[in-house]
């Protein structure tokens, strides 16, 4: 499945589904670099939603546009919010590394 680029209203409805998020601003290396990671893991994990959302903004427009139930605050970049119908949402706190990131996917998204 692909990344898809979401808009303030996409991540709002996003919250409470199975879906993964991914906070990054345009000009951080580290969120250039994590974005082949990323696309991977979406692809390996077809039955849940993967979005990207530019928060260069500081994630000032997501409080002000949208009712925004993410836990906890974009402290950096990349932030990646983990969310879940039945767990709610979170942020990912552990290594972007591709094995990392798909045994926390395997735990949280297996059927």
């Amino acid at each position: 499945m692909p990344v898809h680029e979401f808009t303030v209203q996409q991540v709002a409805d996003a919250v409470n589904t199975n879906a993964v998020m991914l906070m990054y601003a345009p000009w951080c290396g580290h969120c250039q670099s994590f974005k082949q990671p990323f696309e991977e893991w979406a692809q390996r994990n077809p039955h849940v939603t993967f979005g990207q959302y530019n928060a260069d903004s500081g994630g000032k427009d997501l409080v002000e546009k949208a009712p925004l139930y993410l836990s906890g605050e974009l402290r950096g970049f990349p932030t990646i919010y983990l969310s879940t119908a039945n767990h709610g949402t979170f942020v990912f706190e552990g290594p972007r590394t591709p094995e990392a990131l798909q045994s926390v996917g395997n735990a949280l998204y297996t059927n």
